[in-house]
């Protein structure tokens, strides 16, 4: 393109800054020319996706492009949907219903993904991901020890009261909320326990096998 094509060339309109969003209303005549900054990410982050899909990558790095993915979208709620959220742009309702309909599409691709394809490639290694009923008795056994070895003390419960503060739930952690009872006065009330992550804990285990090489992990 020469420099009078360049100069010529219909100017486009993108969203930039922090706020990930447009914080003016654009003109009707240029609508069809802008791209959103965040529409265009999802775009990006689908083409990561489509690695994963693609039956001529091998399977550890189908697994890996999968989690990249997903990476990518925790990072993605947790900044640029809760920013544009509390926005006050004229385009917010718009953009999120746009955002909406570009993710939904891509969140069935991911879970078919894994289910159909990443779950039984790792059976086919011996590498299984097991719920408790599909347990062996022994292998149950195994899990329970497991549980408290190394789960149950890392562990901190934490008492839900109205009275008091929510408790503090920490980016990209798991938290499981029980219902518990007072033995003594039979009252009721709900507690909360993040999940532990880190180098030094595993949230797989090997199991006593039917299978020699066959592995827990817990959902």
């Amino acid at each position: 393109m020469s420099s009078t094509q360049l100069a010529r060339a219909t100017p486009v309109a993108a969203s930039i800054g922090d706020d990930g969003a447009f914080n003016f209303h654009l003109p009707d005549h240029l609508s069809h020319v802008s791209i959103d900054r965040d529409l265009s990410w999802l775009r990006f982050n689908d083409r990561v996706l489509a690695e994963a899909l693609d039956e001529r990558t091998p399977l550890p790095e189908r697994a890996k492009f999968l989690a990249i993915f997903t990476a990518n979208l925790d990072e993605f709620f947790m900044k640029t949907m809760a920013v544009l959220h509390e926005s006050d742009s004229p385009g917010k309702a718009h953009l999120l219903k746009q955002l909406t309909d570009a993710l939904l599409p891509s969140f069935h691709a991911q879970a078919k993904c894994f289910k159909e394809n990443i779950v039984p490639g790792l059976a086919e290694h011996r590498i299984y991901l097991r719920h408790w009923h599909d347990l062996t008795k022994s292998q149950r056994a195994a899990a329970e020890a497991f549980f408290d070895q190394e789960v149950s003390p890392a562990l901190t419960p934490l008492i839900i009261d109205s009275a008091e503060n929510f408790p503090f739930l920490s980016h990209l952690s798991t938290s499981l909320v029980f219902s518990i009872e007072d033995t003594e006065s039979t009252q009721s009330m709900y507690a909360r326990a993040k999940v532990p992550t880190g180098h030094h804990f595993r949230c797989s285990r090997s199991l006593p096998p039917s299978h020699p090489s066959l592995a827990f992990a817990g959902t």
